[in-house]
């Protein structure tokens, strides 16, 4: 009978500890495939002046490609469709109409609502606002992206990184590099030329 008072009042000391401790919860991590963006904003705002805009800036093709690639893929969707699953898209441009607001604002939160998310807030009265930020912002709302993406990628090659390689191409050339673990060396050749 002792033992079980014992027993049972550790157990009440255990969960009354782990009770008053704080609630920690984790931010998921942000998804999506590198150089996409959501746009919310409405489709007639998308078909109109406010979408060609976005289409201007990040349509734009890569450069020293041997092909036509835009530097960003822009995916548009409605307010009633950024819903959770979107909400933890990696890059995200939000249209926020504010009747009588003078001019047109951008805010950038990182991880609003995702680990590793950029979400680009533009406040205007108008779409004509909009445009008119937009436009006076355009690189640096690029840069922002186009940076975060970069970043991700560095991140996660430095991750997982091929050391045999490393290894062989250090003893080798007397040099090292940082090898990402998706590539591998087939041959080594001493006549390289």
């Amino acid at each position: 009978m002792r033992s079980l008072l014992v027993i049972l009042s550790i157990c009440l000391t255990c969960t009354m500890l782990q009770s008053c401790m704080p609630k920690t919860t984790t931010m998921p991590t942000a998804h999506g495939s590198p150089g996409d963006i959501i746009v919310v904003m409405n489709n007639e705002n998308w078909q109109a002046e406010a979408g060609d805009s976005l289409r201007a800036i990040f349509s734009e093709f890569c450069p020293n490609l041997p092909f036509e690639q835009p530097i960003m893929d822009l995916h548009q969707i409605p307010y009633d469709k950024f819903v959770e699953m979107n909400q933890l898209h990696r890059n995200i441009i939000f249209f926020e109409k504010i009747a009588g607001q003078k001019n047109g604002v951008v805010n950038v939160e990182n991880d609003k609502y995702a680990r590793n998310q950029v979400f680009v807030l533009i406040s205007a009265a108008n779409q004509t606002e909009f445009v008119k930020t937009l436009c006076g912002r355009r690189d640096y709302i690029k840069r922002l992206f186009l940076t975060a993406d970069r970043d991700r990628c560095s991140y996660s090659f430095s991750r997982s990184r091929n050391e045999m390689g490393e290894k062989q191409i250090a003893d080798t050339f007397n040099s090292s590099i940082s090898l990402p673990s998706v590539y591998r060396i087939d041959e080594f050749l001493d006549d390289f030329s």
